[in-house]
């Protein structure tokens, strides 16, 4: 063991025996007569009681090689000429330096040569030798052996005293241990970790062992190591991030959300939540009062709802802590309030009781706290079925949420799809946001969702294509509902009315649509971004009522095939880009009422089969084409018409008398036709209903009669 430092020279002596002898190569006989040569020679060339200022710096000139070899080469000179022998390996002409006079001399001289030698005289002539260790000083080096012949070395400084020796043995003079080498790092920490202990090179193994590093490793394979845990690192991180981006966004009706939304309460809100004593703790969530302290009756019951009823059947992913303040998670501590009294034991599903508390909650407005038009019932120990808006059957389970203009603001539950039975949704006219859950096409035994006139996104789930029960979907007047018409609408066989109106639909008309033999009402109208043409399908469509596909893109010709639809009552195509003529077949459509074709690229005449739906036309608006010829005489045989409308077209000749035969007319409008002329007709002063008569920018002169 190399022993700490003690201000002796005999100390000195023996640490540089020890260097010595850790850095000979020579056989074990001469080791040991050297070094107790050596030993001889400094103990008779220092004082006992002689102390030296630095040992800092003596330890680190020590362990120089180029530095040590020299001295012992001056050792041996001094040797051999005391007894007047010398060794050949020398040369007889070599001068050899007295030996020095104090120990000062001798580190500065250790120094000096140090800095005169260089890299590639070292590495060709030096061995590498175990590295030596003195606590206390925290110095690391080697030792190896090089040529004697060297330049003579001159003083370049010395230290004064002992005290500047103690002020650089002061902590934040020590070497950092990082900038070592591997081996030095791993003696250091040893050193520092007991500093009082006295370390042998040997010893290194063992340190090496309990420390956790390798003094044998490579730097090419530590550089390695690292980069390869940095990339395990990264790809961790990834997927754990990856995994909380999942999770928040598994269900529409909880998450970070929910969290932040309960957050922005006001003292004065808070209060108004505890004065309506819904849930304690909603309560104790909307205060930010924390669930760490539930008492322990509650856990039990939430535990037990939680692993018996939801984990085992209805929410297998049901993964929220109890001390969350998420919504789900809120549902399930208000199911563990409940069953104290009673509640949901008087349900047939426990399901259909959380999936409400839950459906409650994502509705409610928590900075403005319960704007519910009526929530007569909700969230109260009595049955689901007295809930204001609710109705179940006769096995107390729900089939119909029906609250339309009741103030709801919030998303739509993905949980709302627990109601297993439930037949009809009705959320229209409210403030309804986010995107519809894909979940909710696992209500089979739906057949009426009603979202419209609300702040619905996203585009509509190919999932409802499952609901083949289903007869209406009503999603329009939803300006933010994107995306294209989904074809497995097409699988929903059931379906009468679907409407998707004022939206920001787009792609093309599926001609599934069309293969829907129930379907007796489609609108389309004001989605400007659904282009492509009216599908030749539609004539399969033959219970088909209304079509309305009104301010869209669509472009081509009026499908004649929509002769063949004897129940249509309604035609609006309206502000597109149509072309061609007016299919003369329409107007046999024994049940058409309305027949708006305005703001398209319509040319040729207006047919004079216009007459033959006597009794039935009451809108007929040609506006904005490229209709020429002369308004038809058979128009006079309308006798229930409400509405001519033909302005700014191309028409010419003048306003035929018979339409002064029409007395439901309310509304004539000849304008911007600049090729009409002659005489108002006498015979509209008979049109007692009429209210407009605009002929202006054409040739027609006359008063009104």
């Amino acid at each position: 063991h190399l022993p700490c430092f003690h201000k002796s020279t005999a100390a000195f002596a023996k640490e540089i025996d020890l260097i010595f002898m850790m850095n000979s190569v020579d056989s074990e006989k001469d080791e040991k007569k050297r070094r107790q040569e050596e030993n001889n020679y400094f103990d008779e060339s220092f004082d006992d009681d002689e102390s030296f200022d630095d040992v800092e710096e003596f330890i680190a000139r020590a362990n120089d090689p180029a530095a040590l070899a020299k001295e012992r080469a001056l050792f041996k000179q001094d040797e051999r000429e005391t007894t007047g022998t010398m060794s050949a390996e020398f040369g007889t002409d070599q001068s050899v330096e007295e030996p020095f006079e104090d120990v000062e001399e001798f580190l500065l001289k250790l120094e000096d040569k140090r800095e005169s030698l260089n890299t590639s005289e070292r590495n060709q002539n030096g061995d590498k030798q175990k590295k030596a260790v003195f606590p206390g000083a925290y110095r690391v080096s080697g030792v190896a052996s090089r040529n004697d012949n060297t330049d003579d070395i001159e003083l370049q400084r010395s230290y004064k005293d002992q005290e500047q020796f103690n002020k650089r043995q002061s902590p934040q003079d020590q070497e950092p241990v990082e900038n070592k080498s591997s081996e030095e790092a791993i003696v250091a920490a040893c050193v520092l970790s007991d500093p009082t202990e006295m370390i042998s090179v040997g010893d290194l193994s063992s340190c090496s062992d309990s420390s956790g590093l390798d003094d044998s490793e490579e730097p090419k394979k530590r550089s390695k190591r690292k980069l390869i845990f940095f990339i395990l690192l990264a790809i961790i991180v990834v997927i754990a991030t990856g995994l909380g981006v999942g999770l928040s966004l598994r269900s529409g009706g909880g998450g970070d959300n929910d969290d932040e939304q309960l957050k922005n309460i006001s003292p004065q809100q808070c209060e108004h939540a505890a004065s309506e004593e819904i849930s304690a703790v909603l309560k104790r969530c909307l205060c930010n009062e924390g669930l760490e302290d539930i008492q322990a009756n509650h856990i039990i019951q939430y535990n037990t709802i939680k692993e018996n009823f939801l984990e085992s059947s209805i929410l297998l992913d049901f993964d929220h802590n109890m001390t969350s303040c998420e919504l789900p998670n809120i549902a399930l501590h208000w199911l563990a309030e409940d069953s104290a009294k009673g509640g949901w034991f008087i349900d047939g599903n426990l399901s259909d009781r959380y999936a409400l508390a839950l459906f409650f909650l994502s509705m409610t407005n928590y900075t403005n706290p319960y704007e519910w038009t009526s929530r007569k019932g909700w969230m109260t120990e009595n049955s689901v079925c007295g809930w204001f808006g609710i109705t179940c059957d006769e096995n107390r389970e729900v089939i119909q949420i029906s609250v339309p203009e009741n103030g709801l603001k919030g998303r739509i539950p993905a949980e709302l799809s627990l109601l297993s039975r439930l037949e009809h949704v009705d959320l229209s006219a409210n403030s309804v946001t986010g995107l519809i859950p894909t979940e909710l096409g696992l209500l089979t035994a739906a057949t009426s969702i009603t979202f419209q006139n609300n702040e619905i996104m996203g585009s509509i789930p190919t999932e409802f294509g499952y609901m083949t029960l289903l007869q209406t979907l009503d999603l329009g007047y939803n300006a933010l509902l994107s995306g294209s018409i989904p074809t497995a609408i097409g699988s929903c066989t059931s379906l009468q009315t679907v409407d998707l109106q004022l939206g920001s639909l787009s792609g093309t008309i599926p001609t599934e649509l069309c293969h829907l033999n129930k379907l007796e009402s489609l609108q389309l109208s004001y989605n400007n971004q659904l282009k492509g043409s009216i599908p030749s399908d539609i004539g399969v469509c033959t219970s088909l009522r209304e079509i309305s596909v009104e301010g869209c893109k669509i472009a081509g010709s009026i499908p004649t095939e929509l002769g063949q639809l004897l129940d249509l009552e309604i035609i609006r195509l309206h502000r597109n880009h149509l072309t061609g003529s007016i299919p003369s077949i329409i107007f046999y459509l024994p049940q058409l009422q309305e027949l708006y074709l305005g703001f398209n690229q319509l040319n040729g005449s207006i047919p004079q089969t216009v007459g033959l739906n006597k009794t039935q036309l009451q809108v007929l608006s040609l506006d904005q084409n490229f209709l020429s010829e002369s308004i038809p005489t058979e128009l006079g045989l309308l006798s229930n018409l409400v509405i001519i409308n033909v302005n700014n077209n191309r028409l010419k000749g003048s306003i035929p008398s018979q339409l002064g035969l029409i007395s439901s007319l309310e509304k004539i409008n000849v304008s911007k036709n600049v090729n009409m002329r002659g005489m108002i007709p006498e015979e509209l002063a008979a049109l007692s209903e009429l209210k407009f008569f605009d002929f202006s920018k054409t040739a027609i002169e006359g008063t009104w009669p």
